[in-house]
């Protein structure tokens, strides 16, 4: 058995789990879509925090909690413990080789479930056999979340009232502190209720792929590591300017009060867990998300734009010397432009696995 299964098993100090358990349920949202709010929050004193992080699923004044979704579950051992013993491989993983050493690509979903919250044996030993774990963002890093925290502050957008009332309405409706509407701009907020869609499903946020291996990289003492920048990921996510901006949130919204978002979420989802990625690499045929110049702008924005940085940073680790486990957002690994076809023209010798 794999030590990333193994370890789960002992019981880690109590006082341990809550220390990491609170950033990183607050910096999850922040990780995935850049929310100030959030990020302050992480870096509050303890029992502050813990509120704060109450705060988040809390339902709203103007909201009934029977139709808010269900809170997530605490990060604690336990559950930990529970997900080592259901283990099973998810994702998307290939093998990476050049000069004599070997790194892995991960495909990873923003998502997930308690279950989920456990390595697989495959990529448990593809954890073991490399030396550092290499995210989109660092979670952990104080430094990037008050980075993040900054860009998101010093943004100002104008909206029409009609469209501030729309997000405004959505935001109480999956039961938001009203406080941290307007924390950040309107497109990363909009955002936000994008990755919060799927949780009347059971997808948290807080359990994404990333938050696991963020905690498998801190409890086995081993090297956490950034791909790219707070400024990088933030200059994909926002508008060009207020009228650019209006229209995300615009179009944005009609996707979530269609239910288009959650329906989305849920069938990446399960691509994801069935490690689908035959379909997956068809996203742009059937996903029903790219009908306007804008839209596939943005996707390009968001995915192809990115991918020669991530590859740039990976590939720089990787002339360390160093074995690396980069894990990055499955739709990253799609394409002619993904990141295993751009290693590949790179010279590295690459091998999907799953």
């Amino acid at each position: 058995m794999s030590k990333y299964l193994s370890f789960w098993s002992a019981r880690a100090p109590i006082a341990a789990w809550g220390r990491w358990a609170r950033p990183l349920a607050l910096s999850s949202l922040c990780l995935l879509a850049g929310t100030g709010w959030a990020a302050k929050a992480a870096h509050k004193p303890a029992k502050e925090s813990h509120a704060a992080a109450a705060a988040t699923t809390a339902p709203s004044s103007q909201s009934s909690p029977a139709n808010c979704p269900p809170a997530s579950p605490p990060l604690s051992a336990e559950l930990f413990q529970q997900a080592a013993a259901q283990a099973a491989d998810r994702g998307f993983l290939w093998k990476v080789t050049r000069d004599e050493r070997t790194s892995y690509l991960y495909g990873t979903f923003h998502a997930g479930k308690a279950e989920w919250m456990a390595p697989g044996p495959q990529v448990g030993e593809a954890l073991a056999n490399t030396d550092v774990t290499a995210l989109e963002l660092n979670p952990f890093d104080p430094d990037l979340q008050r980075e993040m925290a900054s860009i998101t502050q010093g943004v100002q957008r104008k909206l029409s009232p009609a469209l501030q009332t729309r997000l405004q309405q959505r935001w109480q409706a999956e039961c938001l502190p009203a406080a941290a509407l307007g924390a950040a701009p309107p497109e990363v907020q909009v955002l936000t209720l994008t990755f919060l869609a799927g949780r009347r499903d059971g997808l948290q946020p807080s359990f994404g792929t990333e938050i696991m291996l963020a905690v498998l990289a801190r409890r086995g003492d081993r090297s956490l590591v950034s791909l790219e920048s707070a400024s990088g990921q933030m200059s994909a996510l926002l508008g060009a300017n207020d009228a650019e901006a209006s229209t995300l949130v615009s179009r944005t919204l009609d996707e979530l009060e269609q239910g288009q978002s959650r329906r989305m979420l849920a069938r990446l989802a399960q691509l994801w867990e069935q490690g689908d990625f035959q379909t997956l690499e068809r996203y742009a045929d059937w996903c029903d998300c790219l009908k306007t110049p804008l839209d596939r702008s943005q996707l390009k924005k968001l995915m192809d734009d990115r991918n020669p940085g991530l590859a740039d940073r990976f590939e720089a680790l990787h002339a360390e010397g160093l074995r690396v486990f980069g894990a990055v957002g499955s739709l990253h690994m799609v394409g002619p432009n993904g990141l295993p076809a751009l290693l590949e023209k790179r010279g590295f010798r690459v091998e999907r696995l799953r």
